[in-house]
């Protein structure tokens, strides 16, 4: 078994050769960055990672790979599904399902090796990159790009859905060290000046991707982060989005409308997508029809209205899960999320930095992640899910090396029948 100790920087410093270990934090931070330019050069990332974890394990021979706090329910869903595919109806069809998995590797690798520098970097990254794709989109729309429905601005991305969840929560993410800004004061934090205005830039590209999920997403998260940091803003932040959202062309105020229509194609199209997905659910509950058979198995359910086309996902996340993988996935999956929300909020009252911030953004993204789920399979999104996991275990990893740099971090409480700290202690596999 490794040692449970970590360096001052806060990783995990199992290997006998601290440059393979160096190393592999930096591909795993990489993966979620690179996922803002390309899904492969994310993956070929996350490849090099895992070649580091097996050379480590060579070299040290020993098991160096630690689960986060939440990783129990994380492998226990991925069991799951992989007992869903052996007891599909075409188990090959569901083995290309199964590389999906193989993006949870990089969540396990980023919190083993990732030390607390190397988390920070990440940060700046992806936000200066989300930065840099949101200008990009914007120059689409100025008219770079002839623009409708099925030609979306889609920044550095191949698929405006995509880009509309990255940009959704890049935004919370800058507006979340905005708002926590210790002594925040327009004339003397830059920070404070330069996060609002990168936050600008990327909540304009999402409105302009004209994606009403994104939309209904930032919103929320917005107005949870509010909540969380700022409560008297919540009322003349909400209202200074509707009046800003009233501001716009008219076109912007069709798209919302179509939504809210019930004879409107689109919003029947969805429609019929839940009715189908709930059949499937009915018809086979425990695990599901299969992974990848959702089209396959919608032909004998759906209405028939609506082509075979529109089944490619469910665009919902807890349907798709339940119709393909069954309702004990789903069910996991559920726990999986409530556990890092309970970690996220725990990290977040500790109120030491940078660990709180990161962990006050993480939860306004985990809201504005599920909200948009609730519409679109963004969960299904590689390069959606390799940004999420980062902003969701850095605040551990920021955590951690608080508890290494020396005592208790200012505002949190002992054992003496106070409130118990978060567990961020990784746990040995």
């Amino acid at each position: 078994m490794c040692p449970l100790t970590k360096d001052s920087s806060g990783a995990f410093p199992a290997s006998r050769c601290p440059t393979v270990a160096v190393w592999a934090g930096w591909f795993a931070v990489a993966v979620a960055v690179s996922s803002l330019l390309s899904v492969f050069l994310s993956g070929l990332f996350l490849a090099c990672a895992a070649s580091c974890w097996l050379l480590d394990m060579l070299r040290s021979r020993r098991w160096t790979l630690r689960l986060p706090p939440f990783g129990l329910w994380l492998l226990l869903y991925a069991g799951v599904v992989v007992v869903a595919v052996v007891v599909s109806p075409d188990p090959w069809a569901g083995l290309r399902y199964l590389k999906k998995l193989l993006r949870f590797l990089g969540i396990l690798l980023l919190y083993t090796y990732a030390a607390r520098r190397q988390v920070l970097w990440g940060f700046a990254l992806v936000a200066s990159l989300g930065v840099l794709s949101a200008g990009w989109g914007l120059v689409e729309y100025a008219g770079w790009k002839e623009i409708d429905l099925l030609h979306r601005v889609d920044g550095f991305m191949s698929h405006w859905m995509t880009f509309s969840g990255q940009m959704m929560v890049i935004t919370l993410l800058l507006l979340s060290v905005f708002l926590r800004r210790p002594g925040f004061s327009w004339n003397n934090h830059r920070l404070g000046r330069l996060t609002l205005a990168a936050g600008g830039v990327t909540g304009a590209a999402v409105v302009v991707t004209f994606t009403r999920s994104a939309w209904l997403g930032l919103a929320v998260g917005l107005g949870f982060l509010l909540a969380l940091e700022r409560r008297k803003w919540v009322l003349p932040g909400l209202l200074g989005l509707v009046l800003g959202f009233y501001l716009l062309p008219y076109s912007f105020h069709e798209r919302l409308a179509s939504g809210l229509d019930l004879k409107d194609t689109t919003t029947q199209g969805r429609l019929e997508l839940l009715e189908t997905g709930w059949e499937m659910v009915r018809s086979h509950p425990w695990f599901g029809v299969g992974p990848r058979l959702v089209q396959r198995t919608a032909v004998e359910l759906r209405g028939r209205r609506f082509p075979e086309e529109i089944y490619q996902h469910l665009h919902n996340n807890p349907l798709q899960i339940a119709a393909e993988t069954g309702l004990v996935a789903l069910s996991l999956w559920v726990v999986w999320w409530l556990v890092i929300a309970r970690d996220l909020w725990r990290i977040r009252r500790v109120d030491h930095e940078p660990a709180a911030t990161a962990a006050s953004g993480a939860l306004a993204v985990l809201v504005a992640f599920h909200v948009m789920g609730m519409f679109e399979y963004n969960f299904g999104d590689s390069e959606m899910f390799a940004l999420l996991g980062f902003c969701v275990t850095a605040p551990y990893i920021l955590a951690s090396s608080v508890a290494v740099e020396g005592g208790r971090p200012a505002g949190s409480k002992g054992t003496d029948g106070g409130e118990p700290e978060v567990a961020v202690e990784a746990t040995v596999v």
